[in-house]
């Protein structure tokens, strides 16, 4: 038995000992399939894999360092210093073959390993919480500006107050969240520039609007 609980003492104690080198490179994986930068997890264990071809990668990225509109001599010395950037990086065949594929800049965005600091800034901004909505200040644009003297909510009045609510609402993604900020801050604007005769038609796209919000906000969890 004191054998038993030795061998099995000095058992956890390796895997113990192991357990700091998941990650790195021939060692196992991390539990999430995670390695140390520039390896990946293939078959449990961490590989480096092949390199990326850094040239088409480093001159896809400089149109977002001088622009579009740069001459060859401006754009030369930028690739150059990107394709270092990424060679010292040791990007991977697969995050180089993602930011060179990307159609787009939301798509760019997402790539695992972005090298320029400027896109991770971007990606920040574009998954940062909305800033917090204040109910008590009015806004500073009118928002229904055909509401009756005294009435203290007009059709379009509701319809952004409802807005407003489904953009405080935690459910909804934070992205989603700032886009309903924006819409609002738009509309406000729209409105503030209508002719009078537009007045029946906005009323009553409002009027439709806010019919709808009420059961969105419940089936939220964020009130009626």
């Amino acid at each position: 038995m004191r054998w038993w609980l030795v061998s099995m003492v000095a058992a956890a104690a390796c895997a113990a000992s192991d357990e700091p080198d998941r990650g790195r490179e021939r060692a196992p994986c991390r539990p999430d399939a995670t390695c140390d930068v520039g390896l990946e997890c293939w078959s449990e264990l961490c590989v480096r894999p092949p390199s990326a071809d850094c040239a088409p990668v480093a001159r896809r990225l400089a149109a977002y360092r001088v622009g579009n509109y740069a001459t060859p001599e401006q754009i030369a010395p930028v690739v150059a210093e990107l394709t270092r950037t990424c060679q010292r990086q040791r990007l991977t065949a697969r995050e180089g073959a993602c930011l060179v594929d990307a159609p787009d800049e939301d798509t760019l965005l997402e790539c695992p390993r972005r090298v320029l600091p400027e896109l991770d800034e971007r990606w920040r901004a574009k998954h940062a919480p909305p800033p917090p909505i204040d109910a008590g200040v009015d806004p500073s644009l009118p928002v229904d500006p055909w509401a009756p003297p005294g009435q203290a909510l007009g059709a379009c009045d509701r319809y952004v107050a409802l807005l407003e609510r489904l953009a405080r609402c935690d459910a909804m993604p934070a992205p989603t969240r700032a886009s309903l900020r924006q819409s609002v801050t738009a509309l406000r604007q729209t409105w503030r520039n209508l002719p009078a005769n537009a007045r029946p038609t906005v009323e009553a796209a409002c009027t439709q609007g806010a019919s709808a919000l009420p059961q969105a906000l419940a089936s939220l969890g964020c009130g009626p």
